[in-house]
């Protein structure tokens, strides 16, 4: 029986996440809802690249675009798949 294999992304995370930080960071400082100050923008954005992080490695897979490719079947005793010429 095939076994289930996940494939995670933490690195595409990281990345999404640090554009969720900054944008996030962008909107809360232009709606005057934080000051325009190193710690709080930082903080912001931490929380964003980490919340990428997180939902990268713990969030649900995606489903795959297609069946998984049917095993090799393996040839027969005595017969050659090598062509001569």
């Amino acid at each position: 029986m095939a076994e289930l294999v996940v494939v995670r992304h933490p690195i595409r995370g990281l990345l999404w996440g640090l554009v969720l930080g900054i944008g996030l960071a962008f909107m809360l400082v232009f709606s005057t809802i934080i000051v325009f100050a190193r710690i709080p923008v930082v903080i912001t954005i931490t929380v964003g690249t980490l919340a990428g992080l997180l939902w990268s490695v713990l969030g649900p897979p995606r489903t795959t675009k297609s069946p998984p490719p049917e095993p090799a079947a393996e040839p027969a005793a005595g017969t050659s798949t090598a062509t001569s010429q």
